[in-house]
């Protein structure tokens, strides 16, 4: 079907209110960013912005699935290198990460995200996005026989947990570079007790 200029017009007029409301609410965060401010940048009315978006909070959650789009895009472009897939799994991890820290992914993501939608939304938009691509790795190595055979789904949400967890450790630290070291050597030692045949102490006590 032929598209008629009134359609790409209003795609286009979306497309520049998602655009500035990401650049806004990156540089002030969601609580600071004022509907005004967002009009103004895309160059909009605000009868325009109505007529996609019900107000601000779903302006927000338009533009945190575009960060979250990009952000599985650059992991999936980024590539994991490895000898097989669990190093492919380690590096993947420590690439999160990096990418995690850039401004968009650590304000809409990470910090906005959970407190504007709610907890219960902000993890069904990680899960639409983000939980594929892990579990397709966890799903290899077991086949493998570099992970032990278990549950895949309560691994990928476990795994997933901590990574974003770790995320959000970094993008609250005062001391951004030493949390990222820091949170990497220890994704690093959890990966490490997942490798098949590694029996990881349960309940020792100190002598």
């Amino acid at each position: 079907m032929r598209r008629t200029r009134r359609t790409e017009y209003a795609e286009e007029t979306r497309a520049a209110l998602v655009r500035a409301a990401r650049e806004i609410f990156t540089q002030k965060g969601y609580g600071a960013t004022g509907t005004e401010e967002i009009l103004q940048r895309a160059n909009a009315s605000r009868g325009a912005m109505y007529h996609h978006f019900a107000g601000k909070e779903e302006l927000f959650r338009a533009a945190l699935e575009v960060v979250e789009e990009e952000f599985i895009s650059q992991l999936a472009e980024g590539g994991a290198p490895g000898d097989d897939v669990w190093d492919e799994i380690c590096n993947g991890c420590q690439l999160f990460l990096d990418i995690a820290t850039e401004p968009s992914i650590q304000q809409l993501m990470l910090i906005d995200g959970p407190s504007v939608l709610g907890w219960i939304e902000w993890r069904a938009i990680e899960e639409r996005y983000g939980f594929g691509l892990l579990r397709e790795f966890l799903r290899r190595a077991m086949v493998q026989g570099l992970i032990d055979e278990q549950p895949i789904e309560a691994l990928t949400h476990v795994l997933a947990g901590a990574l974003n967890e770790a995320a959000i450790h970094i993008a609250n630290a005062p001391d951004g570079p030493r949390a990222r070291a820091e949170v990497g050597d220890t994704i690093a030692r959890l990966l490490g007790g997942l490798r098949a045949g590694f029996a990881a102490p349960v309940g020792v006590a100190e002598s």
